[in-house]
């Protein structure tokens, strides 16, 4: 296509929009010095548009290397763009037989900033009108400051832009305009007063309206940020003129924050309705049209059938939403990706950028950004009528004076009354209840399936899963299954709603993730288990630097579709992006993901590797941190030897992380852990574990680990509700479910215990610690035989009993008088130089079996001295019952603060 006036090809307004951001930053780059290239601003334009950009641009390259002190000529022009030599030559044959005769330069018609508008650009007359200077500049057209002489008042003229009227777009269509303008009559719309033509070419036609002296609310956001009180001043006001327009079959399809204009007085007036259509023929509307970052998801997708007034709603809303945070919902540098996530992604919830927006605000403006036209305000004067109502005002809809009127009538004016406060009564109960009709409490991160990933990147899925999970776990009004419940939903045939069922959740979170060159792409769902039904879908794109930002854009939309309220803290610390660098998120989530494989040692140390490296990364990585004092802790527990420093280090890495974020909970869980099982600060860790609860109810390992605390305390009935709380939050994990038992255990109620194991082996035939605890009810209940099948089963890894397992063995042979075989074991237990470090108070329960009381205190004081975190069970085991009548036991219970 070329500047040839026969040719009869249209350009859409989204393509008149993406022409102009182009000539935008070519403009700009010239206004810069750097004398750009036409060939570097061409990508993405297919051949229908490539013509009309490269006309524009080439009139801004003539121009500028003109002032330059330059003669541009064709030739070399077509050197460097060979496939475009007749627009080329087009371009200098118009513009050579359109200058004057003083041979002034014809007026440029592109996208120009204000302040680039030069005098000797600009048309000096158009019949009684003189131009004074340039005001901006649209993808329909170009708008100058003019003096009407005659009635002495200035107006602003708007012209189609060159490549317009290139493409022979001839004046009836523009003043198509003026003619739908003049039929409206409203204090909220700019008026037309008159239309033209140039007298030597009527197909160049303008449009005169009234001018606006306070500039556009597009600059006027770029200076400040209303007062909410304002802010919906202003949105009522649009949406009454809207309403207006829609009730007279107009919809505007261009609303957008630039073509709002203000008065001297501030006050906003909607204009250009250049793209507006009669709503009686939506089935002649084809294509997409209007502006990419103020479009409905309907415009975007080119269904310009289904265009109405809620079309422009939505674009109300983008303005709206514009006007309380001082940014659109969406942007991005690339129109195509704009317009996916126009159609695709819910906006981020505006309380998430600034805390002190009303709930009830927030609430109307992403009613108005709905996806759906269907879930939108029907009209502008219901979006009004409840903004009024927020307002606190008593009328909706209609004028002071009428409302005058109205509330002369006693019996109306009570029922207004009565009818505001029922609203009010809503409202406030709408806003404290924070959650939709179907409540959803309980939640299921499911492990994001992997789509094409290199086997590097297999741990993606779960990490994923589990990064968000820790971010909305920490929302105290959710429930989050933990990442050791939904790990083993990593199937990619798992049903979502029958894994959420067998979770026992309300809702389920699922969905894909993919590498793509240097991007990750996340397609989600959030479904309700109850009847399956869609509660939220969305795919985005995040650069591979930005994975904690697929995160963090899942979790908004979550928080924001299960309309949850966060507190002032929960917001801070939802807001919070742990780490910036690329590299240390990659670490962490490997990090996170071997920890989530910590069944074996190798998944605990391999975590330990990672998060190392992602301190490397990040030194202020909290964390990583955490994540790497929890390994170092439980060290000694899944690798099955003990490692001396495990408790220091882990210690340390805690303490570090509680530096940076006072707030980790999983730091403070264990730091109490430490605390506990370390350094046997009893009152310390009750107190830790107890902050952690505060910090976090939801943390099923912070209730776990205090449960555990209660029962070595000898407070078996409080442990029972916190292990049972553990469970409720985590009821899959096989650690929560095998220590159930425990409370039962130690407190002597063998059966119920027994029970409680049995359980546990049903669902973990495998668990260490359910087998450990019933195999101790049968060795007390004297039941030999069973008690040593059961201990002879703790083979992990295979070939290898378990030290719990062998120190078993040989209490149990010890107790049912098999001292010989009691003996054979203990002597390969006891450590010798050069060998790893067995528990010493395992040693201890053995000498007890045997009856051998001196012995078994020497090694229960070894056990302190070296603080073998097993030290804790003493006041309760029952493998010591046989040593609580020595005073010098007692004595050892006083002195470690372990005494009744």
């Amino acid at each position: 296509m070329t500047l040839d006036p026969d040719n009869t090809a249209e350009i859409s307004a989204t393509a008149l929009s993406r022409i102009d951001e182009v000539c935008l930053r070519f403009e700009s780059a010239w206004r810069t010095g750097k004398a750009p290239k036409i060939e570097d601003f061409l990508d993405g334009f297919d051949e229908q548009l490539r013509s009309p950009l490269i006309s524009e641009l080439l009139l801004l390259d003539i121009d500028y290397r003109q002032q330059n002190g330059e003669s541009p000529v064709a030739p070399e022009y077509h050197s460097r763009l060979p496939h475009d030599g007749s627009t080329i030559d087009s371009v200098f044959i118009h513009q050579s037989a359109q200058k004057n005769p003083d041979d002034t330069p014809r007026p440029r018609l592109c996208a120009t900033p204000v302040d680039s508008a030069r005098p000797q650009d600009l048309p000096q007359h158009l019949g009684r009108y003189r131009i004074i200077r340039k005001l901006g500049a649209g993808g329909f057209g170009t708008v100058y400051l003019a003096r009407d002489d005659e009635l002495q008042r200035n107006v602003a003229i708007k012209f189609p832009h060159l490549y317009q009227q290139a493409v022979h777009i001839d004046a009836d269509r523009f003043l198509e305009e003026a003619r739908i303008v003049a039929t409206l009559s409203h204090p909220a719309i700019v008026p037309i007063f008159d239309v033209g033509h140039l007298v030597e070419d009527h197909r160049v036609c303008f449009v005169v309206s009234q001018f606006m002296d306070g500039g556009d609310l597009g600059e006027y956001l770029s200076r400040t940020r209303p007062a909410k009180a304002d802010t919906v001043k202003i949105v009522i006001r649009l949406a009454e003129a809207l309403h207006y327009a829609h009730g007279r079959g107009l919809v505007h399809r261009d609303v957008k924050s630039s073509n709002i204009l203000r008065d001297e007085n501030g006050d906003v007036y909607v204009s250009d309705f250049g793209l507006a259509i009669r709503d009686s023929t939506p089935e002649n509307v084809v294509g997409f049209a209007g502006t990419p970052a103020y479009m409905s998801p309907e415009q975007a997708r080119g269904e310009g059938s289904l265009v109405d007034g809620r079309t422009d709603i939505y674009a109300l809303g983008v303005i709206f939403y514009e006007l309380l945070v001082g940014a659109r919902p969406f942007k991005s540098s690339s129109v195509a990706q704009l317009l996916e996530l126009v159609q695709q992604v819910e906006p981020k919830p505006l309380r998430q950028i600034d805390n002190s927006i009303p709930g009830e605000l927030e609430r109307i403006c992403l009613k108005a950004l709905a996806k759906r036209p269907a879930d939108r305000y029907a009209t502008g004067d219901e979006m009004a009528s409840e903004l009024r109502a927020w307002q606190g005002e008593s009328v909706s809809g209609e004028s002071q004076k009428h409302a005058t009127f109205i509330l002369r009538r006693p019996m109306v004016a009570g029922l207004v009354a009565v009818l505001l406060l029922t609203a009010i009564f809503l409202v406030f109960f709408r806003l404290e209840s924070g959650t939709p009709p179907a409540t959803i409490e309980s939640l299921a991160v499911l492990p994001f399936r992997p789509l094409n990933l290199d086997e590097a990147d297999e741990y993606l899925g779960l990490a994923i899963a589990d990064a968000v999970i820790t971010k909305l776990g920490n929302i105290h009004q959710l429930k989050v299954r933990p990442t050791g419940s939904i790990r083993h939903y990593t199937d990619m045939n798992t049903d979502p709603v029958l894994s959420g069922r067998e979770l026992g959740v309300d809702a389920v979170l699922e969905g894909s993730i993919q590498r793509v060159d240097e991007s990750t792409r996340a397609t989600i769902r959030l479904l309700r288990v109850s009847d399956g039904k869609v509660l939220w879908a969305g795919a985005f794109t995040e650069s591979s630097n930005g994975l904690f930002a697929v995160q963090d854009h899942i979790a908004e939309n979550v928080t924001r579709v299960l309309a949850v309220e966060l507190s002032k803290d929960e917001q801070t610390r939802f807001d919070r992006r742990p780490t910036e660098s690329r590299a240390a998120q990659e670490a962490y989530l490997k990090g996170r993901y071997y920890w989530n494989q910590r069944g074996s040692g190798a998944g605990v140390d391999k975590a330990i590797t990672f998060y190392k490296q992602a301190i490397d990364e990040d030194p202020l990585f909290a964390q990583a941190y955490a994540g790497l004092a929890e390994s170092y802790v439980l060290m000694n527990l899944y690798n099955y030897y003990q490692t001396e420093d495990a408790f220091p280090m882990g210690k340390a890495a805690a303490e570090q992380a509680l530096k940076l974020d006072g707030g980790l909970t999983e730091a403070v869980t264990t730091l109490a852990y430490v605390k506990f099982y370390y350094e046997y600060d009893w009152d310390g860790a009750e107190k830790g574990f107890l902050r952690a609860i505060d910090l976090n109810p939801n943390y099923a390992t912070a209730h776990q680990w205090y449960g555990e605390y209660l029962y070595f305390m000898g407070r078996f009935d409080e442990a029972v509700l916190e292990i049972d709380r553990a469970g409720e939050l985590d009821p899959l994990s096989s650690i929560i479910r095998s220590i159930r038992g425990s409370p039962w255990l130690f407190g002597g109620d063998y059966d119920r215990a027994r029970e409680e194991f049995l359980k546990a082996l049903e669902l973990h035939p495998k668990s260490g610690v359910a087998l450990y605890g019933l195999a101790t009810c049968y060795e007390q209940q004297s039941m030999i035989d069973d008690a040593l099948r059961v201990y002879d089963q703790m083979h992990s890894p295979p070939n290898a009993i378990s030290p719990s397992g062998q120190a078993g063995l040989a209490y149990v042979h010890a107790i049912s008088g098999d001292e010989a075989e009691a003996r054979s074991i203990l002597q390969k237990l006891i450590p010798s130089k050069g060998t790893q470090h067995f528990s010493p108070y395992l040693i201890a329960t053995i000498h007890a079996g045997l009856g051998e009381t001196d012995e078994a205190l020497v090694w229960l004081q070894t056990a302190f001295d070296e603080h073998d975190d097993r030290i804790t069970w003493i006041k309760v085991d029952p493998k010591l019952d046989n040593l609580r009548s020595d005073i010098r036991f007692v004595e050892f219970l006083v002195e470690i603060g372990l005494a009744n």
